[in-house]
């Protein structure tokens, strides 16, 4: 099994401190599908109190269960678990992230200091039979889950651990890109002359050349592991794309696919092999006119497209590994083709993190 792991700390203004543990888990190329076994003995996110704590402990979750055996093995956004610490109640609260698998997620929570996010026992959870919980992972689609455990003052209402999940739960486990530590700022290879492309402000505008040739914009920076979001408009027949990686490049379709005639919008197209990965929803959020809100994430052989915020791809290839520009296509060859793209930005994934094999 792989793991790839990031973890984060954050400070609130009331003095709460929070650890984000953000988890893919996946198998390994070639590997059998692997079972993560049905247990109630388990939690993705556990914690453990300090004594004090658990001596008289107030357990309550957002279902507005209280107590152990009212919030044990019960569905609930997030679980938290306070008392007194030498006069003062401190607690801890483990909140999951709404697009968690098996969300919402069960609470493997006793009284005597234990608290942990358990999506695995529903076996006992339930009284099932057992294995009803096993979790399947295989070589194609990984399992991500993300987690936020929050140390706080007083108890889970005069925290406001729900208001501080409402804000927890509204950042989506897409990546997020304004980490400003690691946007690029990009540097596009204008041609000369450069009768395709113009700039207004935010705002790339494409149109064909007289003699209906089309062109790539390419920045001049290149990237392996990336995230790129924009937003585009285009009006009539118009077939575009987002270009990423080298060697066997790829692109991001927008619009029409001059060889299949119809739209491709958000699926992957290979120069040599095609079309390799079709996003089959995306079309019909595809309206020419409106600006439409594109994220796409490289990241090692993986491949995520959101459109409008909506997953509409995750595919996987081991092809597409080098390093390249950031490209916006202009195709050739049809009248009066017009793209316009705006808030370019594009965020390097290329940083330090924890890989636990």
């Amino acid at each position: 099994m792989t793991e790839e792991r990031r973890v984060e700390f954050l400070a609130y203004p009331d003095g709460s401190r929070a650890i984000d543990v953000i988890s893919l888990f996946g198998a390994g190329p070639g590997s059998p599908p692997i079972r993560l076994g049905d247990t109630k003995e388990a939690g993705l996110v556990a914690v453990r109190v300090a004594p004090a704590l658990s001596a008289s402990p107030v357990i309550t979750a957002s279902s507005g269960c209280a107590g152990e055996p009212h919030c044990w093995g019960k569905p609930a956004a997030w679980c938290d678990l306070a008392g007194p610490a030498q006069g003062p109640t401190y607690g801890v609260a483990v909140l999951a992230h709404p697009e968690n698998p098996r969300f919402p997620v069960r609470w493997h929570v006793r009284a005597y200091g234990l608290l942990a996010a358990n999506p695995f026992g529903l076996a006992a959870f339930d009284k099932a039979p057992p294995g009803t919980g096993d979790f399947l992972l295989d070589s194609r689609t990984g399992a991500l889950f993300r987690h936020r455990v929050i140390v706080h003052r007083g108890s889970a209402a005069a925290a406001g651990i729900a208001a501080k999940y409402d804000e927890f739960a509204g950042t989506s486990n897409q990546p997020q890109i304004e980490r400003a530590d690691r946007l690029a700022r990009l540097d596009w290879r204008i041609p000369d002359p450069n009768p395709w492309w113009t700039f207004d402000g935010g705002t790339i505008t494409g149109r064909q050349d007289p003699e209906r040739r089309g062109h790539v914009l390419e920045s001049r920076q290149v990237f392996r592991d990336v995230l790129v979001e924009l937003e585009y408009r285009y009006t009539g027949d118009v077939d575009s794309g987002v270009f990423l990686r080298a060697g066997r490049r790829w692109q991001c379709q927008i619009g029409i696919s001059r060889s299949l005639r119809r739209d491709m919008t958000a699926s992957i197209y290979d120069e040599q092999r095609k079309y390799v990965a079709e996003a089959r929803e995306a079309p019909a959020l595809n309206t020419p006119g409106a600006w439409h809100r594109l994220r796409i994430e490289a990241r090692g052989d993986r491949f995520r497209h959101w459109l409008d915020g909506r997953l509409v791809l995750d595919y996987t290839d081991p092809a597409f590994t080098g390093e390249g520009p950031v490209g916006l296509q202009l195709h050739g060859g049809v009248a009066d083709m017009r793209i316009e793209f705006r808030g370019v930005r594009v965020l390097n994934l290329a940083y330090p993190s924890i890989m636990i094999r």
